[in-house]
């Protein structure tokens, strides 16, 4: 479960707090990861992350709590700041969605024509985004764009929607791996619709400038 809190100032400079929260597998996974680094390269470490989440960003703070404490969940936490985050056409901001635009990368096994074997994944999985963007007074969306819900039962499902509340846009994504096989004989069908998940993934917010 990832979440992101980020901030616009009237120039388009972002500050975010961001969190990243492993569950089971997953985080005994990333504690073995972080036991195994070095302290001192846990900066840049952070540092490699976020850009890859919001480009060009600064490093401000970071925080793995829990590490030391295996009855504590661990949590993944950061600050970051970002000159003129949003991109500018005109008159218009164009968002991507920090975090959700990159989660559908990678999924090369449906890079196939076709397919003789089944997909073979380690164990079902989940992953969400909840990314929360407030706005400047003055700045004036100009058109959410629709949410989605796909499926392609019973392997996996997708979701995605936006809502508008005040000066803020809330951001939601859901992604469902449910079954840790996909035979070779529903590989067209699985291939669609992650294809479909990664379009929607990389939904633009159109912004009017304050």
């Amino acid at each position: 479960h990832m979440e992101v809190d980020m901030k616009i100032d009237e120039n388009g400079n972002a500050t975010a707090e961001f969190k990243s929260i492993p569950y089971r597998m997953l985080e005994a996974g990333y504690r073995g990861f972080w036991e195994w680094q070095q302290p001192e390269r846990y900066q840049q470490i952070f540092q490699n992350w976020m850009n890859s989440i919001f480009p060009q960003a600064n490093l401000d703070t970071f925080a793995l709590i829990g590490l030391s404490d295996l009855d504590s969940q661990l949590i993944e936490w950061a600050k970051v700041s970002v000159d003129s985050f949003p991109a500018i056409s005109g008159d218009m901001w164009v968002f991507t969605i920090p975090g959700v635009e990159r989660s559908m990368r990678g999924f090369d096994e449906v890079n196939l024509t076709e397919r003789k074997f089944d997909i073979e994944y380690t164990c079902p999985r989940m992953n969400e985004y909840s990314v929360e963007i407030q706005l400047p007074k003055g700045a004036k969306i100009v058109a959410l764009p629709k949410d989605v819900n796909l499926a392609c039962e019973p392997y996996a499902d997708f979701s995605l929607t936006f809502k508008k509340k005040g000066h803020s846009v809330y951001v939601y994504e859901k992604f469902r791996l449910k079954k840790r096989v996909v035979p070779a004989s529903d590989f067209q069908k699985y291939k669609k619709f992650i294809i479909a998940a990664k379009q929607a993934a990389e939904k633009r917010l159109f912004v009017e400038k304050p």
